[in-house]
Parts: C-alpha cells; structure tokens; sequence
C-alpha cells in the first residue's frame, strides 16, 4: 500500500518543486472509482490511499519513492530492485555476522516504512541462506520484520524469473 503525502513528501524531497508538484498533488486529488458488472453500476468510492494504476506518470511517482527506501542502506549490503520487486543480500563468511547485518537492513527499512507508510508484505518475503562450503550448516536463525518473524530455510528462491537454490546449483533450473 502507498500512502500519497508520503509519495508528494519523497516527491518534494527530491527537488520537484513548483509547477510539476502542483500538477502531481493535483494529480493524486480526489481520486475515485467505479466498478461495473454487466450493465450494474457500483458506488463511487474515493481512494485515500494508493497510486492510480491506470497512468505512466503512477510509474515514475512509485518509483521515485520506493528507491528512497534503499538511500540508508549499510555498505555491506546490495539490493535488486525490479519495480516493487525487491531483493536484498550480503556477502560475508561469517554467518553469523550476516544474519546481524541483514536483521540490520530489515530494521532500517520497516523505520523506512513506518515513516513513509509503504507497507511490505512479510507475507511474501522469503530468506535463503546460500552457502558454499563444503559441510552442511543448519541456519536456525529467525529475522523479525514487521512483527512477522521470517523463518529459515527456504531452499531455493526465484528471483526475477531465475531459480536460487542455497547451494548455488543450478538443478531447480533445469
């Protein structure tokens, strides 16, 4: 969900001001919609919230918000981001030191969001632990992100379109 002042807020905290933010407020203004089924006619409902989907302009508005989140980002961390597809990762070999690193990024990014009101959906977050050493590692750690724990191990994971597995193979592939 995308809550509009904290889009026009991002907006103008990117330096678009004057005329383009006064068309982009008025843009995002008194929005509604109307469903029809056959020749029945729904209520007129006015969106509070949300991005209009039916405009190029929603694109660029999403878009521009949503690479704010990754602007306080720890170094040690990276992030594919494909539209609202999102997909965070480190390097490192201690394990342990990883998991710290990463609970740290979800920590900044649920502040993120709680400031923004951009809500992820834990429900369709997933962790993979991808490890190539020679020994089997049991990874029992948790990630607490909005107050949803993500949970070990997924064993593999697609990731615009390809297929991780936690090995590095590429069998789920094929």
């Amino acid at each position: 969900m995308v809550w509009r002042n904290g889009v026009l807020q991002i907006i103008q905290n990117n330096g678009i001001n004057g005329n383009m933010f006064l068309f982009l407020q008025n843009f995002l203004k008194n929005r509604k919609i109307q469903v029809r089924a056959l020749s029945v006619l729904s209520k007129i409902h006015h969106i509070e919230n949300f991005l209009p989907q039916d405009s190029v302009i929603s694109v660029t508005m999403f878009l521009l918000a949503i690479n704010d989140s990754f602007k306080n980002i720890p170094k040690l961390t990276k992030h594919l981001l494909f539209a609202d597809n999102c997909h965070i990762y480190c390097s490192e070999q201690n394990t342990k030191t990883s998991v710290q690193i990463l609970q740290n990024l979800l920590n900044i990014l649920q502040d993120w969001s709680h400031r923004t009101s951009f809500k992820f959906s834990a429900t369709k977050s997933e962790c993979i632990h991808i490890y190539i050493l020679p020994f089997t590692l049991v990874l029992k750690q948790s990630h607490n992100y909005t107050s949803i724990i993500l949970r070990f191990p997924y064993v593999k994971l697609r990731i615009l379109g390809m297929i991780f597995d936690n090995k590095l193979k590429w069998t789920p592939q094929i």
